[in-house]
Parts: structure tokens; C-alpha cells; sequence
């Protein structure tokens, strides 16, 4: 029962108890029982005129609204806030940054500035299906970066599509399918912070009564499809376990293994061979099945500023030639950036052999795609909220002198970065 409906009811019921107080006859009652019974009609009349206006008013909202939300949009987003119009949800963030690289025995250094826009929104459907995708600068033609150098007589920047998908919400099952967001836990060691993924995939995730969660995912990577000839593509899966939230010291677990079936290397170039060696042919050297552990912990007491967390991360290609196939690296994390005059401090330690991992995907912070040594430095400060400052020291040479290629086996490079970003 709606509220003008109660109230009808109750006035009907307090005219009826006054009137029945007052009548001095049976003939008085009847005469008051007619008049109470055309007053209930007029008033039952009165609201249904009111909840078809109220029906045709919303109605008229609801187009209204429909209509101006695609102004709105644009391509959806894997880190930053977001924004709801009805059922789209919208978020992007834009960064500049200035990087130099100097070395001890090249020359010259180089300096150059770089931006970086992205701008996402996803669609809900319904309950269980919504659609997404994001335009971002930089080259499509390189999967791990955004970035877009200034340069080139002042030449406008590329655009072009890196997600395009639909998302099924099935319980605490969700399947990807197109060119969607990285599904697996991961480091920079072997998939870098800006790899989709293009084929099908799906998460799992199961809370027990402990308050910790089990977790799976899976991929189908679609690299290459060729209509005369076999196709490139990695078969992926990882298992995980999360301990409770709630705990001080918290433990995640991630174990994975990627299965790359690299029958065409036909629309490959030099920015997807990088630094893994490669036979006479042109085609990789190795094959490349990847096993990949993470370990990491977090320590933090409530409400404090200075969380400390550590990450291990362990990869072994047991398709590369002998010798030349494990990487790992090591990251500490103090504080945290989220809140307007956080500081947070990290560094890292890595170190790959020349076909540990494959090059396309794994990281291009620095110049040399695997056989490196690195130390990262990296501190960031939140000035207000949704900003952020960040400088960041690469510290790097060749690891084996071997397969140094182009560079002197006993040259630390450097290279500093600087940017500012926001998001929205």
C-alpha cells in the first residue's frame, strides 16, 4: 500500500468513526455511509489520474536521460575512479612526463617528453552482461605502451582502440570475451602494466568461511591469425589464494603457466622480437611455456599511512634452449598514494636471461626487452585527490655479456622519469 492510498484510507475511516458518533438516527447513517462511499470513489478517481501522470512524467525522464548519456561516454578503464550516468560508468586519466636516459660510455643522452591519455567506459546491459571498451593514445602497433612521444614537426597523436569487449557476470564466475582487461595477477617481469588481452577469458573466485579466497583464470590469446597457415596464440591459467582482508599481515599467492603456440611470426616486427634471440630464418629461437610464481605479503595497521609490502616474483621458460631461461624479481612498497598528501617509496630488483620470458609482452621501462640487470627506484606523492607525482630511477645493464647486442656489457644505464598525472 502506497502512502496517498493510506492516507485516503485513514481520512475515510476518521470521517466514518466522527459520523457514526454524531448520528442521531438510522436515517442519518445512511445519508452519511452515501456520502462517505462517493468521497472514496472521487479520491480512488483522483489517484489514478495522479499515478498516470507520475507514469508518463517518468517515462518521459527516462528517454530523456537515454538520449544524453552517449555524450558522456568514452572507453572504459582499468585503474582510476569512475563515474555513473544511469547504467554507463565512465573513467580516464592523462599523464605528462619528461624522461631522460644518460649511460656511463654512450652518448649522447636523450631527453623527450611523453603524454598519455585514456579515456573508458563500460555499458551494463543487465544484471549479468555489459560491454566496455577504451581509446587511448600512443602506437597501436606497440602493445605496451599508451605513451606518444612530442616530436615530428608538431604532428597530431595516434588514437586507437586497446579494449573492446563484453563482460557475463555469472556469479563469482566472470567471462571476457574480445579485446579485454588482463585477468591474471601479475608483475612487470612478464606481462607489463599495459598488455591486454585479445581472444576469451574467465575468473573464479571463492571467499571460505576463513575470510581468505581461492581464485582461477584462464585465457585463450588470440597473437596472430593466418588464413593460410598456422596461427599464434597462448593457452594461459593461474590459480591463487588471498588470505582474509581483515588480517594484519596478509599472504596472496599466484601460480601460472602460458603455453605460446608461435606457428606465424607473419605481422611481428622489431618492437615484438625486442632482445629474445631469434634463428637465421627470422623466427624465435625458442618456444616458450612459461611458469610464473608470485608470492607476496602485506603488513598494515589499521588506518595507518605506511603500509609495507613485499612481492616475489619467479619465471621459468621451459621451452627455451638450455641456460638461457629463468627470470625473477623482487619488490618492497611502503605507503601508500590514495588519499591527498600520501607518499609512497618502492624498490625493485630484477634480472632475466635472454629467452626467460617472451619480450612482446613483458615490460619496456627500460631500453633492453630481457638479458638485463635492474634496480627501480620509485617514489609518489598524491598533492590532492585523483592527482598524482611521481619520479622513478632505472638503474640497468646487460646481464650476460654474450647476448648484450648493441650495448657495452659493462654499461649501467640510467634513465629518470618524471610525470604528473590525473584521473577521473
Amino acid at each position: 500500500m502506497n502512502s496517498s492510498k493510506f492516507f485516503a484510507g485513514a481520512i475515510i475511516v476518521a470521517f466514518s468513526l466522527a459520523g457514526t458518533a454524531g448520528a442521531d438516527n438510522l436515517g442519518d447513517l445512511r445519508a452519511e455511509l452515501t456520502a462517505l462511499r462517493a468521497e472514496q470513489l472521487r479520491l480512488a478517481a483522483l489517484q489514478e489520474k495522479n499515478e498516470t501522470a507520475l507514469r508518463k512524467l517518468e517515462s518521459q525522464l527516462a528517454v530523456s536521460a537515454q538520449g544524453a548519456t552517449p555524450s558522456a561516454t568514452g572507453p572504459a578503464p582499468t585503474s582510476s575512479t569512475s563515474k555513473t550516468i544511469s547504467s554507463w560508468s565512465i573513467s580516464g586519466d592523462l599523464r605528462v612526463r619528461n624522461q631522460l636516459d644518460t649511460s656511463d660510455e654512450r652518448a649522447p643522452d636523450r631527453d623527450r617528453a611523453q603524454i598519455r591519455a585514456r579515456l573508458g567506459a563500460t555499458y551494463r546491459l543487465n544484471d549479468w552482461l555489459r560491454a566496455g571498451a577504451r581509446a587511448v593514445t600512443g602506437d597501436p602497433d606497440d602493445p605496451r605502451t599508451s605513451d606518444a612521444q612530442l616530436q615530428t614537426w608538431n604532428n597530431d597523436l595516434q588514437v586507437s582502440l586497446d579494449l573492446a569487449y563484453l563482460q557475463m557476470d555469472l556469479g563469482q564466475t566472470t567471462v571476457f570475451a574480445g579485446k579485454f582487461p588482463q585477468i591474471f595477477a601479475r608483475t612487470d617481469l612478464v606481462w607489463d602494466g599495459d598488455v591486454t588481452l585479445s581472444g576469451l577469458g574467465a575468473s573464479y573466485k571463492k571467499t571460505l568461511e576463513s575470510g581468505s579466497s581461492l581464485r582461477t583464470a584462464g585465457a585463450l590469446f588470440m597473437i596472430d591469425e593466418q588464413a593460410l597457415g598456422s596461427d599464434s596464440r597462448m593457452t594461459g591459467f593461474q590459480i591463487g589464494y588471498d588470505s582474509p582482508a581483515n588480517d594484519p599481515l596478509r599472504l596472496d599467492l599466484s601460480a601460472s603457466y602460458y603455453q605460446y603456440e608461435l606457428g606465424s611470426i607473419a605481422n611481428a616486427d622489431k618492437l615484438d622480437f625486442r632482445t629474445n634471440l631469434r634463428r637465421p630464418d627470422g623466427r624465435y629461437a625458442s618456444d616458450y611455456h612459461l611458469g610464473d610464481l608470485i608470492v607476496g605479503a602485506t603488513w598494515q595497521r589499521p588506518g595507518s599511512r605506511w603500509p609495507i609490502r613485499v612481492v616475489a616474483d619467479y619465471a621459468k621458460n621451459f621451452g627455451a634452449e638450455s641456460g638461457r631461461n629463468e627470470a625473477y624479481g623482487v619488490d618492497m612498497v611502503v605507503g601508500r598514494a590514495s588519499n591527498a598528501g600520501d607518499v609512497r617509496l618502492s624498490y625493485g630488483y630484477s634480472q632475466t636471461k635472454v629467452d626467460a620470458v617472451l619480450a612482446a609482452f613483458s615490460h619496456d621501462n627500460i631500453g633492453i626487452g630481457t638479458n638485463y640487470r635492474l634496480h627501480a627506484l620509485t617514489i609518489d606523492y598524491t598533492p590532492t585527490a585523483h592527482t598524482q607525482v611521481t619520479g622513478i630511477w632505472y638503474h640497468y645493464r646487460p646481464n650476460d655479456p654474450v647476448f648484450a647486442g648493441t650495448y657495452l656489457p659493462t654499461d649501467w644505464l640510467d634513465r629518470f622519469r618524471l610525470y604528473f598525472q590525473i584521473s577521473f
